[in-house]
């Protein structure tokens, strides 16, 4: 960090989804001079001219949820260094409520090098591009979650729900048996006529396997109504839409990956079992620079796995994580998880899933126990992630 205490002017910016309130501290001014502008293109634009004709050095702000994004962004055009810190670290600390004086304490605070706060790593505009579209993504997955389960209530409105014709509605088997039902159209046709829309050949086994249960479904379609079938219609349309979407969004991440040169990274991580290639390309993006962590213990805090404590005389108790950190990364920790365990069944034991079977054991084997050794597991994970990139070493098993 510079030395701070030879800089002769510094502004501290408190900030919020209208307004920028700024405050430049000088020799000429150490009371400070506030000015206050609108979170808008000209309000962002004037706080710059501001600053220049001012003469500062530089500006000190908060990460308040994406409304500090623009007016980085334009500091960064006019050249102007900044430091940007997380609310979650400088909240707790004043004792002030107003706009103003909370700017000043950001100045104040920086201009002492306060060891209990320091200024986030700001990501290059590529890892932020990285860290944004994988997060859209993890939205995404959620959305087309709602879809297909809107859609199955409607198949199951009209007793067509079947698990065996529609095990997974994400696939093309289920997507092209619901669409020809909509239609009016016998799904068994490409079977027997080649001039039907061409389908894979994993599509047409999946409609062969089916096709018995496919054929007594057929005859109910026949008796629903035109209103029925268009609704079908529309969310099955949907669906292929939405999915074909995300399948544009992974080619963009694949792409910065790439430029990212983390491609490599990404092969390592799926070293670790059931990491696939979204789970790696999550973790890259959220934790970035693997450097940045000094231990295993920073990693788990910065997603919010750590426990809490709640103290009440000679009562010490750890009920809960944290949640504290990125919600994405804690995410993605889970799904970790989830996945690991899943693949138990197709590889041998690994020292991972000792560690997870000795904290169910220890908590009795109960559902609270269960939930305890998860969680657990996916901190761990999520370490072992991190040291995997550290070191650049593949997963080690024993």
């Amino acid at each position: 960090m510079i030395d701070t205490h030879i800089v002769s002017s510094l502004c501290g910016c408190d900030l919020d989804k209208d307004y920028l309130h700024l405050v430049v501290v000088s020799a000429e001014c150490p009371t400070g001079h506030y000015l206050p502008v609108g979170n808008t293109p000209l309000g962002i634009e004037l706080a710059c001219n501001f600053l220049e004709e001012q003469g500062v050095f530089g500006v000190i702000m908060e990460a308040t949820a994406r409304y500090w994004y623009a007016f980085a962004a334009m500091l960064k055009q006019h050249s102007m260094p900044f430091w940007v810190f997380n609310p979650a670290r400088t909240k707790p600390l004043r004792g002030h409520k107003r706009d103003p004086w909370d700017a000043r304490w950001l100045v104040d605070t920086f201009r002492v090098n306060n060891p209990n706060i320091k200024p986030s790593q700001l990501l290059v505009p590529a890892q932020q591009e990285l860290r944004r579209l994988v997060r859209l993504q993890a939205d995404w997955a959620k959305e087309r979650t709602r879809m297909k389960n809107r859609l199955r209530s409607v198949l199951s409105h009209y007793h067509l729900n079947d698990s065996e014709v529609f095990p997974d509605l994400s696939t093309q088997a289920s997507q092209f048996i619901i669409e020809s039902f909509a239609q009016g159209r016998n799904p068994l046709s490409p079977l027997q006529d080649p001039s039907t829309p061409k389908l894979s050949p994993q599509t047409l086994k999946a409609i062969q396997r089916r096709q018995d249960r496919i054929a007594v479904l057929y005859v109910q379609v026949l008796a629903l109504n035109e209103g029925a079938r268009i609704e079908m219609l529309l969310l099955v349309q949907q669906l292929q839409q939405f999915m074909a979407h995300e399948a544009l969004l992974q080619d963009k991440i694949d792409y910065l990956l790439t430029r990212l040169t983390a491609t490599p990274e990404v092969d390592l991580l799926r070293t670790l079992p059931g990491v696939g290639k979204k789970l790696a390309s999550s973790v890259i993006a959220e934790l970035g620079s693997a450097t940045k962590f000094l231990s295993g213990k920073k990693v788990g805090k910065f997603a919010g796995l750590n426990p809490s404590h709640a103290s009440s005389n000679k009562t010490n108790k750890n009920p809960h994580i944290t949640k504290a950190g990125s919600s994405y990364l804690r995410r993605t920790a889970y799904l970790s998880a989830e996945k690991f365990l899943q693949s138990r069944k197709y590889r041998e034991e690994t020292w991972l899933d000792k560690f997870y079977d000795r904290l169910y054991i220890k908590h009795g084997k109960t559902k609270e126990g269960k939930k305890i050794a998860f969680t657990a597991l996916a901190r761990k994970l999520l370490v072992v992630m991190w040291a995997m990139l550290r070191d650049q070493q593949a997963f080690q098993p024993h």
